[in-house]
Parts: C-alpha cells; structure tokens; sequence
C-alpha cells in the first residue's frame, strides 16, 4: 500500500490545554459502535460517569453540557477519559481529528483539517511550499491493527488509524488513479509556479482542470496510456477562459515600468472588462449562495452580516486591492491555502469523475476566505497578523467542511450556479489583479 501525506503532516501534535478554540467543545462527538461497547463495560465509578453522559437517540455520542463543552473536559482542558483509561480509549472521531482519510485501490492518503489551530499555525508559519510525501507500506499495514507502525510514521505513538470508512471506499472508481495522480501532480506544479501572481495561478489551475474534466467526458474511463505528462501545455492556445491564460500571466508577471495601453487591454479581455460594482455584484452573489449554508457556530453568521455590512459599491474592489498590495509578500498562504484544498479533495474524483468541482471549491473557498481576510484587515485598522490568517481559516473550514449538508449544497452550485463557473470565479480572482497591473 501507497501512503501519503502532505509535508507538514508529520509535524502535528496536538496542543491540548494550550489550544485557544478547543475541538471538545461545540463539537457533536459521536462514539463509533467498538468504542461505544468498550465505554458501556467500564466498570466503577468512572464507567457510571460514562453511561451518563453517552446517548444512544440516532448517532451514539456524548451528550455535551450547557455551555458546549464534552462532559469529559475538565477545568484544565484536558481529557478526563484520556486521564482515566488513557489515549487508546477515545473513540475514532477523538483519536483521528484532525486528521482526514481518503483511500482509493491501493494508496491511502491523510491529510490535516484547518479547522484546528495548530495545522493552521504549522502550515502558514512557513513559506516553504508544501510537497506531497509517500512511502510504501508492507500489505499488513492496511490492516486496522497494525495501523500503530503508520501511526509512527506520521509521528504520533499509539495512534489508532482508520482505513478509510467513506461509503465510496466500498465502491470502486471509474477513473484510472495513475492518471489523476498525475493531473493532481500537475495542478499543484501551477499553483506553487511563484513566477507568477498567485491569482494568476490560480485561473490557470481552473482552466487546467476545465481541460481535464473535458478530456474526462470525451474519453470516458481514462486509461493509462492516456497519463498527462508533466510537460503538459497550460498556455498557448485554449478554450473557455483558459485562452487568456497566457496574456494575463505576462500583463501582471510585471518589469517596474507603468502597464502599457496594450497590457492594460490584455488585462480587460481576461477580466471581462469587470468594474468596480461589477465586482461588488458578484460578491453579492456569492453571499447569497453561501448564505443558504447550515450554520454551525455564532461566529459564521456574524461573519456574513459583517461582510455584507462593511462592503459597499463603492468601497469593495478598492479595499481588495489596498489589501492585497499590503499582502504581497505573503502570497504564499493563498497558495498554501489552494494546495491544501486540494491535496484534501481533488482525488474524490476517482469516485465521482468531478474534476473541475473540486478546482471550483478550492478556488471559491479561497476567493470566500480573502473577503474574510480583507474585512478582518479592515476591523483591526489595516493589520493582519498570522493569528488573523490562521483565524479566518478555521472559521472558514468549521462551517463549511465540517458539514456534509454544507458540502453538497455548494457541490450543487458548483454544477448550476453562473456565479461559480470557472469564468466568474476567474473574474472574481483576477479582478484586482488588473487595478494593480495599472501601477506597475
């Protein structure tokens, strides 16, 4: 068996007590069936405290108190249930966050969630670019209980690992993996080309993936004889949006002279000539499809009201651009933040054959966290500091990927929805990219 990782992954320990925003409270904790028995046969006065506190209405899982926190986090922050029976009694969903398992014929593939602090504080402290590690594994570490020698891998000791409990794994995909590795491969490679702006890459990455998606329906099972190489065309001439590609690139790439009135008008044919309301429009519209999504925390719709509140017609596109000039030297976390979207999702497309979704929502999540990351700019008088990225992040992640509702609507979108074709969401990526062209 294949096992990878992200770079960063082996880094993680969890920072218990010391965490600011604990993931034992306002968290649903549900038991898995094994750890449910085991929990129902400790005996004494710990096992009735367990019983107590377990409901079996639906899902089994701990009923939380008043204020949202598990009944087993005591005063310090620390797991009581930890403390008692030690760290090989937690249930799944304690023992893996936040760790994320994806597998497909023989590779398994783990990756960290944003929603949790300290991968927000390990990815962003760097700007190293995030590289995907893999190592192969003996075949009885595909089984559950030798899961302990990957866990040492990973630099974690006596962690329990799942071997992937999504319905899809049961199924098997109708895209050859090989194949997709390499159209994955090959989508990072243009996310961290750091000889251009990273919005510029990141229209580049969704017209790659509109290509492979076409090449998807036109070929059907993509065989692999079919592997795109790592030489493979992104520039040059395309269809869609992706013609534009290459004249964009150049137009912002930038030689400390003023834009030319050519560059200037290279820049209007990418962006579709978008003015200023035409981009506050566009982030109405995005609002509004991201306004239907399940509220899981206080702070998501307090967010949502803020954003709408402080961004008006007038104001929106130049304070994006205000920002993101202030931000130059830091382009490095929307990257980060664009490979790790897509190191998480991009290979469920083995399962459902959506390559271009999952470009759509990595795009759009971070097009969503830069109006977060502007208004955050904004309310702290036009500071940002690493604690502000890692925050925005996290909201972010918690409302959205944790939520299976949440994820589907936008899947929904994402097929539906002009506002998040591929040409809008380059619009939207590219819009004060071309104010900026402007000045140099």
């Amino acid at each position: 068996m294949i096992f990878g990782t992200p770079s960063y992954y082996r880094k993680f320990r969890c920072i218990a007590d010391r965490c600011k925003d604990s993931c034992c409270i306002g968290w649903e904790i549900d038991i898995d069936e094994d750890t449910f028995a085991y929990y129902k046969s400790v005996e004494g006065t710990f096992g009735r405290r367990l019983s107590e506190h377990m409901t079996e209405e639906g899902q089994n899982s701990f009923a939380l108190r008043e204020n949202g926190w598990c009944p087993f986090l005591n005063d310090q922050k620390l797991c009581d249930i930890c403390i008692e029976l030690g760290e090989e009694a937690l249930c799944e969903v304690c023992t893996e966050y936040p760790r994320f398992t994806m597998e497909y014929e023989n590779v398994r593939e783990k990756v960290l969630s944003l929603s949790c602090e300290e991968v927000g504080r390990i990815l962003f402290s760097s700007a190293e670019k995030t590289v995907w590690e893999e190592r192969e594994l003996p075949d009885f570490c595909a089984d559950a209980e030798d899961a302990a020698w990957e866990a040492g891998y990973a630099g974690e000791e006596d962690a329990a690992w799942d071997v992937g409990d999504d319905e899809e794994d049961a199924d098997e995909g109708t895209v050859d993996a090989v194949w997709l590795r390499e159209v994955r491969a090959r989508a990072v490679e243009i996310l961290q080309d750091r000889t251009k702006p990273v919005f510029v890459r990141a229209a580049e990455y969704l017209c790659y993936c509109e290509e492979m998606q076409q090449e998807l329906l036109n070929f059907g099972l993509v065989s692999e004889e079919r592997l795109v190489s790592k030489e493979r065309k992104t520039s040059g001439e395309k269809t869609s949006v992706c013609g534009r590609t290459e004249t964009a690139g150049r137009a912002c790439a930038g030689d400390g002279q003023k834009a030319t009135p050519d560059r200037k008008q290279a820049w209007q044919r990418w962006c579709g000539g978008e003015t200023a309301e035409d981009a506050y429009e566009a982030f109405l519209l995005r609002m509004e499809r991201f306004g239907q999504l399940e509220v899981l925390d206080a702070a998501w719709e307090t967010q949502k009201e803020q954003l709408l509140h402080t961004f008006t017609r007038e104001n929106y596109l130049a304070v994006m651009c205000e920002f993101w000039q202030s931000r130059r030297q830091f382009e490095y976390e929307y990257e980060h933040l664009l490979v790790y979207f897509t190191y998480r999702y991009f290979m469920r497309a083995y399962y459902d054959n959506q390559i271009l979704a999952k470009a759509q929502f990595a795009v759009a999540s971070v097009i969503m966290i830069r109006d977060m990351d502007v208004l955050r700019y904004l309310q702290n008088e036009r500071c940002f500091s690493l604690d502000d990225r890692i925050e925005t992040a996290k909201l972010y992640s918690r409302e959205v990927e944790h939520s299976e509702e949440n994820m589907e609507l936008l899947a929904e979108d994402f097929g539906f929805e002009e506002i998040f074709s591929a040409e809008s969401l380059c619009q939207a990526l590219l819009a004060c990219g071309a104010e900026q062209a402007e000045t140099r």
